[in-house]
């Protein structure tokens, strides 16, 4: 990246650097916001786990484009967000293969901190988020605010629970459970 566009301000104060990046410019209002890591808060996820959420929001993606629906898949790479327009099968495998090219980070929550820590909740109206392990806490944070619907795929549940907070819902899906049966999501 160019020494321009490191954003030296919120560097600082987060003790780390920062990229500027230009806003998104498509019309899509649905992002698929993808955050799996090595741990949980505590708790180390297992390849089942971890392998689970992958697939998972692979697949919710593609059933995404079954019903005409464009949407941008975003992930962290590098402490940046990255964001991909998927209005295609060809956009979507283009995703999974720059996906498997990102290192996997060590904890789950960093792509949802980053998300509201640079506002991008603004910028859609429908938030899918997806992640292995338990729910990181800023995720409460964002439920609060608006309509988001998020998925854990979790070894810790036996059953598939779900919770309400203000406008959303919370799906934990056991990793063991995960290809068994269709599972429905309403959004």
């Amino acid at each position: 990246d160019d020494v321009r566009s490191i954003h030296w301000k919120l560097s600082s104060k987060l003790d780390n650097l920062i990229v500027k990046e230009s806003g998104n410019s498509s019309h899509y209002d649905t992002v698929v916001l993808y955050d799996a890591g090595k741990q949980a808060g505590d708790t180390e996820c297992s390849e089942r786990e971890i392998a689970g959420t992958k697939d998972f929001a692979v697949t919710f993606s593609q059933k995404m484009l079954e019903i005409n629906r464009p949407h941008y898949v975003s992930m962290l790479a590098n402490d940046s967000l990255l964001f991909t327009e998927v209005e295609s099968m060809s956009d979507l495998m283009r995703m999974v293969y720059r996906n498997m090219a990102v290192e996997l980070p060590e904890q789950t929550g960093g792509s949802i901190a980053r998300f509201l820590l640079q506002h991008y909740e603004k910028q859609f109206s429908k938030i899918i988020y997806i992640v292995n392990g338990a729910f990181p806490d800023s995720l409460y944070q964002l439920a609060q605010a608006m309509n988001i619907t998020a998925i854990s795929i979790s070894d810790a549940q036996d059953e598939i629970r779900m919770m309400e907070r203000a406008n959303s819902r919370m799906i934990e899906i056991p990793a063991k459970n995960l290809h068994e049966k269709e599972h429905f999501i309403q959004i």
